[in-house]
């Protein structure tokens, strides 16, 4: 599942699992 989202003013888009948690999203894909 492809999510965006804007970290320190910087969009970014991420594809992750839709189960994992987002703590673990941002700590391991971004």
């Amino acid at each position: 599942m492809s999510t965006s989202f804007s970290v320190n003013g910087n969009q970014r888009t991420v594809d992750a699992d839709p189960s994992k948690p987002l703590l673990w999203v941002i700590r391991e894909d971004l």
